[in-house]
């Protein structure tokens, strides 16, 4: 079922005019295919957020799948133009190694096949519908002519592909169900599902003590590249989170090829600040949680974890460790980025701007904010001069067009606050 059984290479594409001879296709839809593999990473991924939005428990997990899936759908569209182009018949498909990795991986993340096979079919026929419009476009009074030659491939291709995908999929899941890694994931999600477990029977099952303080991590990898190199780095990225607050041995779950949960128990005095100071490889990204303590901490961190990765994507951060304390605010407020960003502009005007004098008295003006609107104490933070302060403080004013004792102090706390964590303004 990988690339090695004797399928081409996804990413291998015949030249223009290179089809077989024997199955030599009209010029019309040659032309089409073509364009189907040049516009394949945008038809991919409006495929994935379409499909996962009509399928019951798929929308909710659209950022935490949507790298994986786009990623194997290009790879399916681009396989099965190729096999068009080379005139080769859809009974013959072997998965490409992209697709499989994520079939495997769904497998052991919980979802469905059903879920699978049902997002496979609305996707299958976004890309038909794409393709027929194409054709209807370009092709002239050729096209229902075309339409139903590419369409007989395209059905085939589909039926061979859920046959295809219920077999690896399937054999995962047996695979994962005997393993000692899905005993200790199951006992995992019954302690965040809130179980009632008997907690020593739960830790020895995890070889992790479960009352202790509780700090946990979400590791993740940029989508692309190796799977077994980024599982290292993931994994390295955890022990070196792990030192950096003295704890011992993490407990470690991988949920998926590329994103590793993790618990760990910091020693005395430290908490998840001092994950700051941790090694984490490039590419590699680490959301922490608030240190808890016992079975409540142990769900508790995890939670805010996931959160924190979630706005980290949400909002394209880059920053190699994400504290949820840090972003608590703007993650409950950036539900909708683009609302966000609009209430930022509305409360801070020219303030909100992107040059650097804007930024300063931003940074001054939530410093004063934070200090409990002491100038004293914001001047101490940002190691500068009372006066200096108090300067920054009235040009602010000025570009707010309204003085700060004039009330709606709590939204520009909270715009301040998003307009630091959202970056640049302009939008996307």
């Amino acid at each position: 079922m990988r690339e090695g059984d004797g399928g081409p290479p996804a990413t291998a594409r015949p030249r223009r005019g290179c089809a077989r001879r024997e199955a030599a296709l009209p010029e019309a839809l040659e032309e089409t295919i073509h364009w189907l593999l040049d516009n394949v990473e945008e038809i991919a991924a409006d495929m994935v957020r379409r499909s996962f939005a009509r399928v019951e428990g798929l929308s909710e997990r659209l950022d935490e799948l949507f790298d994986d899936h786009r990623i194997a759908s290009e790879a399916s569209i681009a396989r099965q133009a190729t096999m068009m182009l080379r005139g080769e018949e859809a009974e013959s498909l072997t998965l490409a190694a992209e697709t499989v990795d994520y079939l495997r991986d769904v497998a052991r993340r919980g979802v469905s096949l059903d879920q699978i096979i049902r997002s496979t079919r609305y996707g299958m026929a976004y890309v038909w519908e794409h393709v027929a419009a194409h054709m209807v476009e370009t092709a002239g009074p050729d096209a229902g002519a075309l339409i139903l030659r590419w369409g007989t491939h395209h059905l085939q291709y589909a039926n061979r592909l859920a046959d295809c995908a219920i077999q690896v999929y399937g054999e995962e899941r047996e695979r994962w169900a005997r393993s000692a890694d899905a005993l200790r994931a199951a006992t995992v999600r019954e302690l965040l599902d809130g179980a009632e477990l008997d907690l020593d029977v739960a830790s020895r099952r995890l070889n992790y003590e479960l009352r202790r303080a509780q700090l946990a991590l979400v590791v993740w990898a940029d989508p692309g590249g190796d799977a077994q190199s980024a599982l290292r780095l993931l994994e390295a990225a955890v022990a070196d989170a792990a030192a950096a607050v003295g704890a011992g041995r993490p407990l470690v779950v991988a949920d998926g090829v590329s994103v590793l949960w993790a618990w760990v128990s910091p020693a005395a005095g430290r908490d998840e600040e001092a994950i700051a100071a941790a090694h984490v490889p490039p590419g590699v990204h680490v959301a922490a949680g608030r240190c808890g303590h016992g079975e409540e901490g142990f769900r508790a961190s995890h939670l805010e974890a996931v959160e924190a990765r979630r706005f980290a994507l949400r909002m394209r951060r880059t920053d190699p460790v994400v504290r949820y304390r840090r972003v608590e605010l703007p993650a409950l407020l950036t539900s909708d980025p683009e609302r966000a960003r609009g209430f930022v502009a509305e409360q801070l005007g020219p303030l909100a701007g992107d040059d650097a004098a804007s930024a300063q008295l931003r940074e001054t003006l939530l410093s004063y904010l934070e200090a409990g609107m002491s100038k004293l104490e914001a001047a101490n933070r940002l190691s500068v001069h009372q006066h200096t302060v108090a300067n920054r403080l009235r040009r602010a004013e000025e570009l707010l067009g309204r003085s700060l004792s004039a009330g709606r102090v709590l939204e520009l706390h909270a715009a301040l606050a998003l307009r630091r964590d959202l970056g640049t303004q302009r939008r996307r």
